[in-house]
């Protein structure tokens, strides 16, 4: 069993960071957890998922810009982590994320509660600009935000699509709200798309593809390495990448930990 979380426990070197993906792929994602904290394990609140250059949250009520503000409790008992899929409840909207990934695209699932709007919300470092063409497709691309020697971050870019269509769009820039807007460009921007009260539990899918060279291979990116498949066939198909990948070094006895550390250290390398 390998368990993203071993090694991120050194106060001396930070530690490792834990990161899902598959073997090869270019596309790694685990969440933000409360900044400055020395030890990942112990951070308290999840501040979003990060794409590369924006970041993905998902709260309900009112719409809020901040990050701190947006910021959930999670507990690791109501956690998943695995080198393939991650699933964590967030408390103070109880939503639940969930999210596998291909070689170049994030699979998100999320289950809103019932009677509560809820947001998903994508914000931006650097310039960036980003657009929602229609219901249940928003695409854009962002510079990153500076390094220290003032240069600007990689480009990438993105194009995700939505299962279900939101009711409304609206973007803000430097905290600034406009209902209704839906695209914007420039930088300290970003975009929410939100979705209704209703009397039941509802089920959000998002698919998205990231490209350092063009929008298009975004676009191409969702269509050819996820399809038609469902969350679950796409889960499956990464968790056998790295049954196949790790299954190269077979070990015998020691303890179910140490076999555990053995394998995490293998999946790290």
């Amino acid at each position: 069993t390998v368990y993203p979380y071993i090694g991120t426990i050194n106060p001396k070197t930070r530690g490792a960071t834990p990161v899902i993906k598959v073997p090869g792929g270019t596309v790694g994602l685990f969440p933000s957890f409360t900044p400055d904290m020395e030890d990942m394990y112990l951070a308290d609140r999840i501040y979003g998922f990060p794409l590369g250059g924006a970041t993905l949250m998902v709260a309900t009520g009112d719409v809020r810009t901040e990050p701190g503000a947006n910021a959930s409790a999670f507990d690791h008992d109501l956690e998943t982590a695995t080198p393939y899929y991650y699933q964590v409840l967030l408390e103070d909207p109880d939503v639940d994320v969930e999210y596998t990934v291909t070689d170049n695209t994030i699979y998100f699932r999320f289950t809103l509660p019932e009677g509560k709007a809820s947001n998903l919300l994508l914000t931006f470092s650097g310039n960036a600009n980003v657009e929602a063409k229609d219901s249940k497709t928003i695409e854009g691309s962002s510079a990153g935000g500076r390094g220290r020697s003032g240069s600007t971050g990689p480009v990438q870019h993105f194009c995700a699509e939505l299962s279900n269509p939101a009711a409304s769009f609206g973007t803000w820039q430097d905290g600034a709200i406009t209902p209704g807007s839906r695209s914007a460009s420039g930088r300290g921007i970003g975009l929410y798309a939100s979705f209704p009260s209703t009397s039941a539990k509802e089920v959000v899918e998002m698919k998205v593809g990231l490209s350092p060279s063009s929008l298009e291979s975004a676009r191409g990116f969702v269509a050819s390495e996820i399809g038609r498949r469902s969350f679950e066939q796409v889960k499956e198909e990464a968790r056998q990448r790295w049954i196949r990948e790790l299954g190269l070094i077979q070990v015998e006895g020691g303890t179910g930990k140490q076999r555990s550390l053995f394998y995490t250290t293998l999946h790290r390398t």
